[in-house]
């Protein structure tokens, strides 16, 4: 056990603790809350420090501000975030790993460089933010702490709960969000039709045609491909997870809201029940404006878990589009609709860390200063973050996508993390605009399907194998506490 001290100002109090908490579930070591001979003391003056052993992290107050600016700095073979200009040997590393779980970097992005729901691209962060996106900043913070700890405590380490089931170095899960699932749905036909005439594509204008083909006939959907994963996943030795899209009635349509969605007609429920009993997942892919109507979200997931006979226990956001001016309030909507995770956390145009962190944490309420019963699975690849260029959707090269997508893996993999992949189910169909998505899914993953260092997972028994470890170190904190 982690003896910490926390000698810092009243308000502070309970959010060091709260990073504190996410802290010992990277180091897989529970942490007891005493003043009595602790290894780290947050906090406090120099004098008390000097008293015992402990090491000294110093508490600055302007962390925790949103305004304040803070920087990418490499020390000592560590990436650490840090409030600019300070280059202690020990800045305070556990204010700035509250700002990168609570977003207060983002709260920096100008308002004319968000569009009208608030989300923005990575280039309108600040400079060293939007540089380092792929930076896991929480997992190297704990991981100098936990250094420091050892050199004291160095038997700790034995007693450390493994991270990952049998051994494993890292989880691999993978995922779909479900944007469109019928080609001759109205929608999806004026969008088609609108982006062949304005843009001059060839291939919208095909769609045009296989929607209206489709229409009226029972022949197969090109936007209908559940069935083409399962089995591509068999072969590869995996399963994954479906967020199917609904906007209940009564929440406002969007214009990039999805244009065909699992409400239809002609959706084959019967399909999705069976893949869902063949040991897939269904979450539940929110409509962009649902958080504006609190009710909408756990209607959505009712409604979803009517249709498939069996509980849905993940969200995901179209659009990324939770409230990033304050997301504490979509995260409270999610726990209060009876969640087990989210998995909204991504960047829009770019692979990596929004969180600073490529593991699940525990979500906070800064506005209660409580910590959410809602586990953050946060989403660190999408197929359009390598497969385009930027949000225009001009594509890269097969060679680069592959590249890129690798590289992200490999940090996940040295950091013990969890890769979470997003591939559409619509871009099963591998033609058209959605040519080479399945060879460049399948190049970036080849090596790593190949050995035995990672643990695939479903969201859903990824986070409660989580929970479960996190029951077990945080209880043991609690009991040592009482």
């Amino acid at each position: 056990m982690i003896r910490v001290s926390i000698q810092v100002p009243h308000p502070y109090r309970s959010r060091a603790e709260y990073v504190f908490r996410t802290f010992a579930l990277r180091w897989g070591i529970p942490v007891l809350f005493t003043s009595d001979e602790p290894d780290l003391r947050y906090g406090g003056s120099d004098s008390a420090a000097a008293a015992g052993a402990a090491l000294r992290l110093p508490f600055d107050e302007s962390a925790y501000r949103p305004q304040t600016v803070c920087a990418f700095r490499r020390k000592d073979g560590s990436a650490n975030w840090v409030v600019a200009g300070d280059d202690r040997d020990w800045p305070d590393l556990v204010g700035t790993t509250y700002r990168l779980l609570t977003h207060l970097d983002e709260s920096q992005v100008r308002a004319e460089n968000r569009d009208r729901r608030g989300i923005f691209v990575n280039k309108a962060l600040p400079p060293d933010r939007a540089q380092s996106a792929a930076v896991p900043f929480v997992e190297n913070h704990a991981a100098a702490l936990l250094e420091q700890a050892l050199r004291v405590r160095p038997r700790l380490k034995e007693a450390a709960i493994p991270r990952w089931p049998g051994g494993k170095r890292y989880a691999l899960v993978l995922t779909h969000d479900v944007d469109a699932v019928n080609v001759s749905a109205p929608l999806e036909m004026a969008a088609n039709l609108t982006k062949a005439l304005l843009r001059g594509s060839a291939s919208h204008a095909r769609l045009f045609t296989l929607g209206l083909f489709g229409l009226g006939r029972n022949a197969a959907d090109p936007h209908f491909q559940f069935q083409r994963w399962k089995e591509w996943e068999r072969q590869s030795n995996l399963k994954s997870a479906f967020y199917l899209f609904y906007r209940p009635r009564g929440v406002r349509f969007d214009i990039n809201d999805c244009k065909s969605s699992v409400a239809g007609r002609r959706t084959d429920w019967e399909t999705l029940r069976r893949i869902a009993d063949e040991g897939w997942e269904f979450g539940l892919h929110s409509s962009i404006r649902s958080r504006e109507r609190p009710a909408a979200i756990p209607e959505a997931k009712a409604w979803l878990e009517g249709k498939l006979e069996g509980p849905v226990h993940g969200v995901r956001h179209h659009y990324w589009a939770i409230d990033w001016r304050a997301p504490h309030r979509t995260y409270r909507l999610h726990a209060e609709s009876g969640f087990l995770y989210d998995s909204s956390v991504a960047w829009r145009d770019q692979a990596g860390f929004r969180a600073g962190t490529c593991l699940p944490y525990a979500l906070y309420d800064p506005e209660t200063e409580k910590t959410l019963p809602l586990t953050e699975l946060p989403c660190n690849l999408m197929d359009g973050h390598i497969l385009f260029r930027d949000v225009s959707g001009a594509r890269r090269d097969h060679e680069e996508a592959v590249r890129l997508g690798r590289d992200l893996m490999e940090v996940v993999k040295t950091f013990g993390g969890a890769a979470v992949l997003n591939w559409h189910q619509e871009k099963g169909f591998n033609r058209l605009e959605y040519a080479g998505f399945f060879e460049a899914l399948d190049a970036v993953l080849e090596p790593y399907l190949t050995n035995r260092d990672a643990w695939i997972a479903l969201p859903r028994e990824l986070v409660e194998h989580w929970n479960a470890r996190a029951d077990l170190i945080l209880g043991a904190s609690q009991s040592a506490c009482s």
